[in-house]
């Protein structure tokens, strides 16, 4: 039973990493790209460590629980300095290239963040949020997966993000 099972997982890993490979292609090349300076950081997961992630997170958290467990990656990037005004126009190259919609862009005290989505027959694929403060300092969060609209409008409610939830 045990070689079964480590032979489902192998055969599992083997088709699920080299396709979340290829889907994240464009932003985990941006990652490289900037990963040498001193100036940058990035973080990532594969569904398995958004999987292992949604243990920790309390039974009471059941929506935001069952998100997470729709994840097939997840990765953070930033930059401080005068490389964040390169990596903003690679960004939005990027934004552009992968066909985003842009749901909500808010400026406030200086910064600015945007939200985007790719949906699919009501399902969001992706979910991409960009913060940007006029100081020089940037923060993207990259979130794949397939996500029911009515689960995100539902954690919305939950959490009272009211401009999510039209």
């Amino acid at each position: 039973m045990m070689k079964k099972s480590l032979f489902v997982l192998i055969l599992i890993g083997g088709w699920v990493i080299p396709s979340w490979a290829q889907n994240n292609k464009e932003f985990e090349q941006l990652c490289k790209k900037y990963q040498d300076s001193e100036n940058v950081g990035s973080f990532g997961m594969d569904g398995l460590g958004c999987l292992l992630a949604s243990w920790f997170i309390g039974k009471e958290a059941n929506d935001i629980n069952a998100l997470i467990r729709q994840c097939s990656s997840f990765r953070i990037l930033s930059c401080s300095g005068e490389e964040s005004k390169m990596l903003c126009k690679d960004i939005r190259a990027f934004v552009r290239a992968s066909k985003l919609e842009e749901l909500i862009s808010v400026q406030e005290d200086g910064s600015e963040v945007k939200l985007y989505m790719q949906t699919v027959k009501n399902k969001v694929h992706q979910v991409f949020v960009s913060v940007v403060d006029e100081e020089q300092e940037v923060v993207f969060l990259q979130v794949k997966g397939k996500f029911d609209l009515a689960a995100i409008q539902k954690l919305a409610k939950t959490s009272q993000i009211s401009y999510l939830c039209h």
